[in-house]
């Protein structure tokens, strides 16, 4: 898979952190928010944009069993969920965004939206499962993963917890 390279012209926030999700809801967003709601306890300046739906594939019966994920999405004060939209506006996300947080749960045979994300120089915090390690070519963030989804979430964790300190020194300089 190739996609076209993503114009880096925007610039990222130096006063937030911004993380993303782009892949449909199915592949990992289950995990993905809780992380995040106990991460933004403890860190101010971080946001998640959440971009996930099976709308994109004219499939929107498919997002009933993720309505009441897409809600919590929608009460949190620092998540901002999109649901589907352009390539061009995801683009534009990804280019804005600092960390592509991607605790996938779904065997891969290759990732457009983790090839897009590093396009964007997001830094990509994702599992090495299936094809994940080889779309990536081993230059994200990868951790060990881990069929048992508690024991998941909390390896994603940590190594979320460790991208958004790596990208608050390199925004701050702190």
């Amino acid at each position: 898979n190739a996609i076209t390279p993503i114009d880096n012209c925007f610039e990222k926030s130096k006063d937030e952190i911004r993380l993303i999700y782009t892949p449909t809801p199915h592949r990992g967003l289950e995990l993905l928010v809780p992380v995040f709601e106990r991460l933004s306890e403890k860190i101010d300046n971080i946001v998640l944009d959440v971009y996930s739906s099976f709308k994109l594939y004219g499939w929107e019966q498919r997002d009933e069993p993720y309505a009441e994920l897409f809600e919590r999405c929608k009460q949190h004060p620092k998540i901002n969920y999109h649901g589907s939209v352009t390539n061009e506006e995801i683009r534009e996300a990804l280019a804005k965004a600092h960390i592509f947080a991607y605790p996938s749960i779904w065997p891969e045979t290759s990732c457009i939206c983790l090839i897009e994300a590093m396009s964007a120089r997001c830094l990509a915090v994702h599992p090495n499962y299936a094809a994940l390690p080889e779309t990536s070519g081993g230059i994200t963030m990868q951790y060990q993963w881990c069929e048992d989804p508690s024991d998941h979430a909390n390896r994603f964790a940590g190594n979320l917890l460790t991208a958004i300190n790596m990208v608050e020194h390199i925004v701050t300089g702190k």
